[in-house]
């Protein structure tokens, strides 16, 4: 059966870079067909009527034309933008972490439906939100386990025992978190704090995680505990973990 030579999708742009004269390269998420890299012709010129409707972190509907190389998007619908994402330089970091974590993990061109939405809602609640980390350590967990990596926060990972009262480490190589006989001198350290923090983190919805009454020393440790995971399953670094930490820094000294 031939495949068809235009689609339409809900997208996600996570993506965007200038390509020729006037085109942009882009890369979506979408719920049918995951992570699409696709041209969108001309929409850097003046007149282009496409171009409000494909600023990053935008949900639009899209018209794409198959092409041998990358897809074309012909025609964009703007569905739901995020503009505080955009404006308030405190959320602009965590907007670009959360939408390079989708990027990083979820695959090209297979089915993304949970995590189309997921992103969806990670976005929609840090637009609002007065508790970014949580939102974003929230989302990684909850992503990780739509992708079939859900860490085990219950119990050892290792040998299924009740975790200890300290000692526990975050080992991602194991699967979660383990008991201190488990967990030897590899692994990051984990308070019991952190790990019922976590508990609740993966489980609750994004929009309500701001509830959690969370000291700045458990909140980082909750942020590098979820980012150790991440690199573990995606094999590599948040590129911008640098800069979320330089916007910290600057919010710090104002």
């Amino acid at each position: 059966m031939a495949r068809e030579r235009t689609y339409i999708a809900e997208a996600i742009v996570l993506r965007r870079s200038d390509f020729q004269e006037a085109d942009r390269r882009l890369t979506l998420l979408t719920p049918d067909r995951g992570r699409l890299n696709v041209i969108a012709k001309g929409v850097r010129r003046p007149a282009s009527r496409m171009a409000g409707h494909l600023e990053l972190f935008t949900l639009a509907k899209v018209f794409v034309v198959r092409r041998r190389s990358l897809d074309l998007v012909v025609q964009a619908e703007t569905v739901q933008t995020f503009p505080e994402l955009r404006t308030d330089l405190n959320r602009l970091p965590y907007a670009y972490q959360a939408v390079e974590t989708a990027h990083i993990l979820v695959e090209e061109e297979v089915e993304a439906h949970a995590e189309f939405i997921l992103l969806v809602k990670a976005l929609s609640a840090l637009a609002v939100t007065t508790a970014l980390p949580l939102v974003l350590v929230a989302y990684k967990l909850q992503l990780l386990a739509t992708l079939g990596y859900q860490a085990q926060l219950q119990e050892c990972a290792r040998c299924g025992n009740a975790l200890s009262e300290d000692g526990n480490r975050a080992r991602p190589d194991s699967g979660g978190v383990v008991c201190a006989p488990c967990g030897g001198v590899t692994g990051s350290p984990i308070a019991v704090r952190a790990i019922k923090c976590l508990r609740w983190l993966a489980q609750e919805p994004l929009q309500t995680v701001e509830r959690l009454q969370v000291d700045p020393a458990t909140t980082t440790q909750l942020e590098e505990t979820a980012d150790t995971f991440v690199r573990y399953v995606a094999e590599q670094d948040l590129k911008t973990t640098p800069f979320l930490e330089r916007m910290r820094a600057l919010k710090t000294q104002s």
